[in-house]
């Protein structure tokens, strides 16, 4: 039988000043993502720690790049940034290192729309909310509200489109896919 390996981990909080961008310029920030990251963070505080690699004194981030440049920001604006959470993750040298940088930046689970849907549903987000608010690489938006119209069922008078703000005004939903309907 294998056995995985588990690295070596210390959560800590850390002064943004003492972490080190190491990603160089493998991801962007544009304007638009950073205006959505930042009012997450406005709305819900710092939720996820920043991964680590403390190597001779240094903070190198593994994975987080984004959150800290958006917290930079915010301070240059007026906002206190406080000591914020911290994972140590253990690397062998800068190549593992710079392969976990990697692998945290992979994307490997995909966006299922009709469990999207499912999952706006059971948290009672409105899907304009969610599509001005998140970004979300998988969702091909356009269209995507089309795609879900309440069709009627035969012999039924039109049909009326879902509007994402009370998703508890339909009299019926479907067990398999929370897909709610008249």
């Amino acid at each position: 039988m294998k056995t995985i390996k588990i690295k070596g981990m210390n959560l800590t909080k850390r002064d943004i000043d003492e972490l080190e961008h190491f990603q160089g310029n493998l991801k962007d920030l544009p304007k638009e993502d950073f205006e959505k990251l930042k009012s997450r963070i406005e709305k819900n505080g710092f939720a996820a720690p920043i991964f680590v690699w403390a190597n001779d004194g240094v903070n190198h981030i593994l994975d987080g790049h984004q959150r800290l440049r958006t917290l930079q920001t915010m301070r240059t604006t007026g906002y206190e940034i406080p000591s914020i959470p911290v994972v140590e993750i253990d690397a062998a040298d800068i190549k593992e290192a710079r392969e976990m940088v990697v692998q945290f930046a992979s994307v490997y689970g995909r966006t299922n729309e009709d469990g999207f849907i499912e999952f706006l549903n059971l948290a009672e987000i409105p899907l304009e909310f969610a599509q001005s608010e998140f970004r979300l690489p998988d969702m091909h938006w356009d269209g995507f509200f089309e795609s879900y119209k309440a069709e009627p069922a035969d012999g039924a008078q039109g049909s009326r489109e879902i509007d994402g703000s009370d998703f508890n005004a339909f009299a019926h939903r479907c067990p398999k896919c929370g897909f709610d309907f008249d």
